[in-house]
């Protein structure tokens, strides 16, 4: 590890500006691969071939809904805040 430091002082600060020099790591290079495709009718599908559904967000979703839609119902500046 071999480098230079600058001090320079600029709009009354201390700044310090430091170079050094490393040697590059080694590349990673992984044993298994997997794709991923995101899509809007399934949350994800691995390459591996599984399906992870949206089925629990879709339901907290349309929950959230319903409560908002109540309380828009109400017609009051405190409702629609919330």
């Amino acid at each position: 590890l071999q480098g230079q430091a600058e001090l320079i002082y600029r709009a009354s600060a201390f700044y310090r500006h430091q170079i050094s020099q490393m040697k590059t790591p080694d590349p990673y290079d992984p044993e298994g691969w997997l794709g991923v495709h995101l899509g809007s009718v399934t949350i994800a599908t691995p390459s591996d071939g599984d399906v992870c559904s949206g089925e629990p967000r879709e339901h907290q979703r349309q929950g959230v809904a319903e409560r908002r839609a109540t309380r828009h119902s109400a017609s009051t500046k405190r409702a629609k805040r919330r």
